[in-house]
Protein backbone atom coordinates (compact mmCIF):
# COMPACT_ATOMS: atom_id res chain seq x y z
CA UNK A 1 0.00 0.00 0.00
CA UNK A 2 1.38 3.55 -1.06
CA UNK A 3 2.19 6.12 1.94
CA UNK A 4 0.21 8.97 2.35
CA UNK A 5 2.80 11.73 1.39
CA UNK A 6 1.65 14.88 2.92
CA UNK A 7 3.30 17.39 5.29
CA UNK A 8 0.55 17.59 7.81
CA UNK A 9 -0.89 15.02 9.58
CA UNK A 10 -4.91 15.13 8.37
CA UNK A 11 -6.21 13.54 11.32
CA UNK A 12 -4.74 16.39 13.64
CA UNK A 13 -6.14 18.98 10.81
CA UNK A 14 -9.39 17.58 11.45
CA UNK A 15 -9.27 17.66 14.76
CA UNK A 16 -7.91 21.50 14.71
CA UNK A 17 -10.35 22.40 12.35
CA UNK A 18 -13.10 20.94 14.60
CA UNK A 19 -11.66 22.55 17.20
CA UNK A 20 -11.62 26.01 15.93
CA UNK A 21 -15.16 25.53 14.69
CA UNK A 22 -16.85 24.84 17.87
CA UNK A 23 -14.73 28.18 19.58
CA UNK A 24 -15.88 30.08 16.25
CA UNK A 25 -19.72 28.61 17.34
CA UNK A 26 -19.76 29.54 21.06
CA UNK A 27 -17.84 32.81 20.32
CA UNK A 28 -20.74 33.40 17.86
CA UNK A 29 -23.22 32.59 20.47
CA UNK A 30 -21.97 34.81 22.55
CA UNK A 31 -21.88 37.31 20.54
CA UNK A 32 -25.65 37.51 20.42
CA UNK A 33 -26.08 36.82 23.53
CA UNK A 34 -24.31 39.71 24.38
CA UNK A 35 -26.60 41.80 21.49
CA UNK A 36 -29.42 40.50 22.65
CA UNK A 37 -29.34 41.19 26.56
CA UNK A 38 -28.57 44.58 25.82
CA UNK A 39 -29.35 47.15 28.95
CA UNK A 40 -31.22 49.15 27.27
CA UNK A 41 -33.75 46.46 26.49
CA UNK A 42 -33.95 45.88 29.85
CA UNK A 43 -35.15 49.57 30.74
CA UNK A 44 -37.83 49.26 27.91
CA UNK A 45 -39.34 45.99 29.88
CA UNK A 46 -39.63 47.54 32.71
CA UNK A 47 -40.92 50.71 31.71
CA UNK A 48 -43.52 48.30 30.20
CA UNK A 49 -44.67 47.30 33.62
CA UNK A 50 -44.58 50.51 34.68
CA UNK A 51 -46.74 51.68 31.67
CA UNK A 52 -49.33 47.83 32.54
CA UNK A 53 -49.38 49.13 36.53
CA UNK A 54 -50.67 52.78 35.49
CA UNK A 55 -52.68 52.05 32.77
CA UNK A 56 -54.34 49.69 35.49
CA UNK A 57 -54.80 52.42 37.94
CA UNK A 58 -56.00 55.05 34.94
CA UNK A 59 -59.34 52.35 34.07
CA UNK A 60 -59.98 51.61 37.39
CA UNK A 61 -60.15 55.45 38.04
CA UNK A 62 -62.28 55.80 34.39
CA UNK A 63 -64.23 53.44 35.46
CA UNK A 64 -65.39 54.85 38.21
CA UNK A 65 -65.82 58.15 37.37
CA UNK A 66 -68.28 56.48 34.41
CA UNK A 67 -70.25 54.32 37.30
CA UNK A 68 -71.06 58.22 39.07
CA UNK A 69 -71.04 60.46 35.94
CA UNK A 70 -75.14 60.33 36.03
CA UNK A 71 -75.50 61.06 31.94
CA UNK A 72 -73.72 57.47 31.41
CA UNK A 73 -75.77 55.52 33.65
CA UNK A 74 -79.04 56.90 32.50
CA UNK A 75 -77.95 56.51 28.85
CA UNK A 76 -77.18 52.52 29.66
CA UNK A 77 -80.53 52.37 31.11
CA UNK A 78 -81.91 53.84 27.98
CA UNK A 79 -79.75 51.65 25.42
CA UNK A 80 -80.82 48.76 28.01
CA UNK A 81 -84.99 49.41 27.54
CA UNK A 82 -84.18 50.11 23.65
CA UNK A 83 -82.64 47.12 23.04
CA UNK A 84 -85.59 45.45 24.79
CA UNK A 85 -87.74 47.16 22.73
CA UNK A 86 -86.52 46.92 19.54
CA UNK A 87 -85.73 43.47 19.82
CA UNK A 88 -89.53 42.61 19.98
CA UNK A 89 -89.89 45.47 17.25
CA UNK A 90 -87.04 44.76 15.11
CA UNK A 91 -87.28 40.37 15.81
CA UNK A 92 -87.93 40.08 11.93
CA UNK A 93 -84.59 42.10 10.77
CA UNK A 94 -82.69 39.44 9.92
CA UNK A 95 -85.17 38.01 7.69
CA UNK A 96 -85.90 41.67 6.47
CA UNK A 97 -82.31 41.65 5.74
CA UNK A 98 -82.16 38.73 3.27
CA UNK A 99 -85.58 40.06 1.79
CA UNK A 100 -84.32 42.96 0.97
CA UNK A 101 -80.64 41.16 -0.76
CA UNK A 102 -83.62 39.09 -2.55
CA UNK A 103 -85.38 42.16 -3.86
CA UNK A 104 -82.61 43.67 -5.21
CA UNK A 105 -81.15 40.24 -6.74
CA UNK A 106 -84.39 40.68 -8.49
CA UNK A 107 -84.69 44.56 -9.36
CA UNK A 108 -81.11 43.52 -11.20
CA UNK A 109 -82.90 40.46 -13.15
CA UNK A 110 -85.73 43.22 -14.20
CA UNK A 111 -83.81 45.37 -15.07
CA UNK A 112 -82.15 43.92 -17.51
CA UNK A 113 -84.36 42.45 -19.21
CA UNK A 114 -85.97 45.67 -19.16
CA UNK A 115 -83.18 47.03 -21.07
CA UNK A 116 -82.60 44.41 -23.40
CA UNK A 117 -86.58 44.06 -24.22
CA UNK A 118 -86.61 48.58 -25.14
CA UNK A 119 -83.35 47.16 -27.23
CA UNK A 120 -85.46 44.53 -29.01
CA UNK A 121 -88.25 47.35 -29.50
CA UNK A 122 -86.14 50.04 -30.85
CA UNK A 123 -84.90 47.22 -33.29
CA UNK A 124 -88.69 46.60 -34.09
CA UNK A 125 -89.73 49.77 -34.22
CA UNK A 126 -86.75 50.97 -37.04
CA UNK A 127 -88.25 47.62 -39.07
CA UNK A 128 -91.47 48.32 -39.14
CA UNK A 129 -91.10 51.65 -39.62
CA UNK A 130 -88.80 51.29 -42.68
CA UNK A 131 -90.90 48.61 -43.68
CA UNK A 132 -93.73 51.38 -44.36
CA UNK A 133 -92.03 53.93 -45.78
CA UNK A 134 -90.46 51.84 -48.26
CA UNK A 135 -91.85 49.00 -50.08
CA UNK A 136 -89.74 45.73 -49.05
CA UNK A 137 -90.26 42.96 -51.14
CA UNK A 138 -91.62 39.53 -49.04
CA UNK A 139 -92.42 41.93 -45.34
CA UNK A 140 -95.28 41.57 -43.72
CA UNK A 141 -96.31 44.57 -42.47
CA UNK A 142 -99.01 43.61 -40.71
CA UNK A 143 -96.58 40.63 -38.67
CA UNK A 144 -93.98 43.75 -38.20
CA UNK A 145 -96.71 45.83 -36.59
CA UNK A 146 -97.96 43.08 -34.63
CA UNK A 147 -93.96 42.44 -33.23
CA UNK A 148 -93.72 45.98 -32.40
CA UNK A 149 -96.86 46.18 -30.32
CA UNK A 150 -96.33 43.32 -28.34
CA UNK A 151 -92.78 44.42 -27.93
CA UNK A 152 -94.18 48.00 -26.80
CA UNK A 153 -96.39 46.23 -23.97
CA UNK A 154 -93.84 44.07 -22.76
CA UNK A 155 -91.39 47.00 -22.27
CA UNK A 156 -94.34 49.19 -20.47
CA UNK A 157 -95.25 46.12 -18.13
CA UNK A 158 -91.74 45.57 -17.40
CA UNK A 159 -90.79 49.28 -16.69
CA UNK A 160 -93.90 49.55 -14.52
CA UNK A 161 -92.58 45.93 -12.58
CA UNK A 162 -89.42 47.90 -11.91
CA UNK A 163 -91.01 50.72 -10.14
CA UNK A 164 -92.91 48.43 -8.12
CA UNK A 165 -89.67 46.49 -7.08
CA UNK A 166 -87.94 49.81 -6.33
CA UNK A 167 -90.52 51.59 -4.00
CA UNK A 168 -91.12 48.08 -2.32
CA UNK A 169 -87.24 47.86 -1.67
CA UNK A 170 -86.92 51.02 -0.72
CA UNK A 171 -90.08 50.94 2.24
CA UNK A 172 -87.98 47.56 3.09
CA UNK A 173 -84.74 49.23 3.55
CA UNK A 174 -85.76 52.21 5.24
CA UNK A 175 -87.86 49.67 7.63
CA UNK A 176 -84.89 48.08 8.42
CA UNK A 177 -82.71 50.75 8.97
CA UNK A 178 -84.75 52.78 11.22
CA UNK A 179 -85.20 49.26 13.47
CA UNK A 180 -80.85 49.73 13.05
CA UNK A 181 -80.50 53.34 13.31
CA UNK A 182 -82.05 53.75 17.13
CA UNK A 183 -79.55 51.41 18.62
CA UNK A 184 -76.82 52.77 16.62
CA UNK A 185 -77.33 56.74 17.55
CA UNK A 186 -77.34 55.00 21.45
CA UNK A 187 -74.21 53.41 21.25
CA UNK A 188 -72.46 56.03 19.44
CA UNK A 189 -73.08 58.33 22.40
CA UNK A 190 -72.38 55.29 24.51
CA UNK A 191 -68.66 55.24 22.98
CA UNK A 192 -68.38 59.20 22.57
CA UNK A 193 -68.66 59.04 26.87
CA UNK A 194 -66.77 56.20 27.49
CA UNK A 195 -63.84 56.63 24.47
CA UNK A 196 -61.12 57.34 27.29
CA UNK A 197 -62.33 54.33 29.22
CA UNK A 198 -62.69 52.54 25.74
CA UNK A 199 -59.00 53.61 24.70
CA UNK A 200 -56.63 53.02 28.39
CA UNK A 201 -58.67 49.57 27.55
CA UNK A 202 -57.31 49.05 23.82
CA UNK A 203 -53.82 49.86 25.57
CA UNK A 204 -54.28 47.65 28.22
CA UNK A 205 -54.64 44.88 25.52
CA UNK A 206 -51.45 46.06 23.71
CA UNK A 207 -49.26 45.80 26.34
CA UNK A 208 -50.51 43.64 29.31
CA UNK A 209 -50.28 40.22 29.21
CA UNK A 210 -53.19 39.28 31.82
CA UNK A 211 -55.58 41.37 29.63
CA UNK A 212 -54.40 39.55 25.97
CA UNK A 213 -55.98 37.00 24.15
CA UNK A 214 -53.60 34.00 23.96
CA UNK A 215 -52.84 34.68 19.95
CA UNK A 216 -51.41 38.07 21.03
CA UNK A 217 -49.36 36.87 23.96
CA UNK A 218 -47.48 33.98 21.49
CA UNK A 219 -47.24 36.48 18.87
CA UNK A 220 -45.17 38.93 21.44
CA UNK A 221 -43.03 36.03 22.63
CA UNK A 222 -42.62 34.82 18.98
CA UNK A 223 -41.51 38.40 18.05
CA UNK A 224 -38.85 39.05 20.31
CA UNK A 225 -37.10 35.57 19.96
CA UNK A 226 -33.47 36.40 18.36
CA UNK A 227 -33.02 37.00 14.92
CA UNK A 228 -36.59 37.17 14.42
CA UNK A 229 -36.79 40.15 16.45
CA UNK A 230 -35.43 42.37 13.53
CA UNK A 231 -38.65 42.10 11.67
CA UNK A 232 -41.21 44.06 14.65
CA UNK A 233 -39.53 43.63 18.25
CA UNK A 234 -41.83 44.93 21.14
CA UNK A 235 -38.54 46.64 22.64
CA UNK A 236 -36.56 48.72 19.84
CA UNK A 237 -34.55 51.60 19.43
CA UNK A 238 -36.70 54.52 19.36
CA UNK A 239 -35.27 57.14 16.86
CA UNK A 240 -35.82 61.08 16.29
CA UNK A 241 -34.41 62.39 12.98
CA UNK A 242 -33.99 66.51 13.54
CA UNK A 243 -34.43 67.92 9.71
CA UNK A 244 -33.52 71.55 11.07
CA UNK A 245 -30.40 70.42 13.35
CA UNK A 246 -27.56 69.39 11.59
CA UNK A 247 -24.16 67.60 12.62
CA UNK A 248 -21.03 67.14 10.79
CA UNK A 249 -20.52 63.51 9.85
CA UNK A 250 -17.23 62.54 7.92
CA UNK A 251 -17.07 66.35 6.40
CA UNK A 252 -20.83 66.34 5.53
CA UNK A 253 -23.83 67.97 7.61
CA UNK A 254 -26.68 65.63 7.85
CA UNK A 255 -29.32 65.90 10.23
CA UNK A 256 -29.63 64.56 14.01
CA UNK A 257 -30.49 61.53 14.81
CA UNK A 258 -31.09 61.14 19.00
CA UNK A 259 -32.08 57.83 20.44
CA UNK A 260 -32.33 58.92 23.57
CA UNK A 261 -35.91 58.12 24.28
CA UNK A 262 -34.81 54.47 23.75
CA UNK A 263 -34.04 54.52 27.56
CA UNK A 264 -35.73 57.82 28.65
CA UNK A 265 -39.26 56.77 27.92
CA UNK A 266 -41.09 58.97 30.10
CA UNK A 267 -39.56 62.22 29.34
CA UNK A 268 -42.51 63.86 27.94
CA UNK A 269 -45.62 62.12 29.89
CA UNK A 270 -46.42 64.01 33.06
CA UNK A 271 -47.74 60.72 34.44
CA UNK A 272 -43.72 59.56 35.41
CA UNK A 273 -42.74 62.54 37.11
CA UNK A 274 -42.52 60.78 40.17
CA UNK A 275 -40.88 57.48 38.43
CA UNK A 276 -37.25 56.67 38.87
CA UNK A 277 -34.58 57.41 36.22
CA UNK A 278 -34.63 56.92 33.47
CA UNK A 279 -37.95 56.96 33.07
CA UNK A 280 -38.81 60.26 35.32
CA UNK A 281 -40.50 63.09 33.15
CA UNK A 282 -38.69 66.25 31.81
CA UNK A 283 -38.93 68.84 34.91
CA UNK A 284 -39.91 71.76 32.93
CA UNK A 285 -41.99 69.90 30.73
CA UNK A 286 -44.00 73.41 30.08
CA UNK A 287 -40.87 74.66 28.43
CA UNK A 288 -38.87 72.03 26.85
CA UNK A 289 -39.77 68.52 24.83
CA UNK A 290 -43.80 68.45 25.55
CA UNK A 291 -45.32 68.51 22.74
CA UNK A 292 -47.47 71.98 23.38
CA UNK A 293 -43.94 73.16 25.04
CA UNK A 294 -42.18 75.90 22.96
CA UNK A 295 -39.04 73.42 22.20
CA UNK A 296 -40.79 70.21 21.47
CA UNK A 297 -38.90 67.26 21.49
CA UNK A 298 -39.76 66.22 17.81
CA UNK A 299 -38.33 69.08 16.86
CA UNK A 300 -35.32 70.09 19.36
CA UNK A 301 -34.65 66.46 20.72
CA UNK A 302 -32.77 66.19 23.77
CA UNK A 303 -28.92 66.88 22.73
CA UNK A 304 -29.50 70.27 21.52
CA UNK A 305 -29.16 71.51 25.74
CA UNK A 306 -27.78 68.21 27.06
CA UNK A 307 -25.54 67.50 24.66
CA UNK A 308 -24.11 63.57 25.22
CA UNK A 309 -24.12 61.20 22.23
CA UNK A 310 -27.42 61.51 20.53
CA UNK A 311 -27.05 58.56 18.55
CA UNK A 312 -26.09 56.27 21.21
Amino acid sequence: MAKDDRYYNIETLNKWFAIVALILLFALMGLFAKDYNRKWKDHQKEFKQYEVEKSRVKFDKVSLELEDNQEYQALLKELEALEQTTAAECAQNEALAKEIDDMRAKENIVQQKYKFTKAELDAAKYRFEYAKENTVYGVNLDALRENYLALAQAEKDLAVEVETIKESLNAKTKQYETCRDKLEDLKRQERRIASKRDLIQRKLESIDPNAMGMTNRIANLVRDLPVIDLANPSVKIQQIVLKDITEDVNFAQVPKVERCTTCHLGIDNPDYINAPQPYRTHPNLEEYVGKDSAHPMEEFGCTTCHAGRARG
